[in-house]
This record gives structure tokens, sequence and C-alpha cells, in this order.
């Protein structure tokens, strides 16, 4: 029996080139059928730090967490300074938690984030709605400190 290493699997699902829309979606109807709920974390960040972060955190995820650039409202600029962090299967107080963590790993490695959550189905039902309170829920200096 050939064991995989959970790097690996992680590689290899961030690797199948879904895009936010369709990631969502996917995990909205898995979550619809399994009534179960997710968590979305939206990660602010300043300057060109995406793909660093990105690289940064994805080791500290679980096997079954994604992580994926949420794409800009405006044309002339395809990327924003947005991540979305997609949890499935965690509730408020587990989507808390990994917010709380993630918040202290990036503090750690010098990254200046804003990271805000929301819970399918508690918060939002429509796929828009849920991405956009992720990140409009951003809370003063990430992880719930007060600044």
């Amino acid at each position: 029996m050939k064991t995989s290493l959970r790097k690996d699997s992680r590689d290899r699902r961030q690797r199948d080139g879904w895009d936010c829309r369709k990631l969502l979606v996917y995990e909205k109807k898995r979550s619809e059928r399994h009534n179960r709920f997710f968590s979305l974390c939206g990660l602010k960040f300043t300057g060109t730090q995406g793909e660093e972060l990105a690289s940064f955190l994805r080791d500290d995820l679980r096997a079954s967490d994604y992580i994926f650039q949420v794409p800009s409202a405006d044309k002339t600029s395809p990327l924003s300074g947005k991540i979305g962090l997609l949890l499935p299967e965690t509730d408020l107080a587990g989507g808390e938690i990994v917010r709380d963590r993630i918040y202290q790993l990036c503090r750690a490695g010098k990254f200046q984030v804003q990271i805000g959550l929301a819970i399918y189905p508690d918060d939002a039902t429509a796929l828009g709605e849920i991405l956009e309170k992720a990140f409009v829920a951003v809370l003063p200096g990430g992880g719930g400190e007060k600044e």
C-alpha cells in the first residue's frame, strides 16, 4: 500500500486550477448535500506579497482546506490584495480558532494582514454575499485584537 504525504495531497488539490468561483460553488453544493457548515476567512494584504503569503500559509492548513487568490472586481487589475481560505466542515468556533492562528502566523512572518470570517449558512447562503462578508467583516488588526 502506498502512503501519500499530506503535503502531496494538498499540492495536488491546489494545482487543480479551480478558481475562486468554482471552488465556492463546489463547497456550497457539498455542504448542502451533507448538511454541513463551512467557513471562509478573507485575508486582506498590502503590496505584492500574495504568492509569498499563500506559500507561507499553505503548509499550516489542513489537507482539506483550500487557499485561493480572490480576483479583483476591477478589470484593469485582475488580482487584488485578497486571499481566501476555505475551511470545509468548520463552524464558527472552529473558524475563529483558525482565523486567530493564521493571524498569529502572519504576524510572526512579518506579513501585514487583516482577517475576516464568514460562515455558511449562518452569515450568508449566496456565494457572492459570503465572499463579500468574509472581507467586510475584517476585524481591526486581524485576529480579534482591538487596536
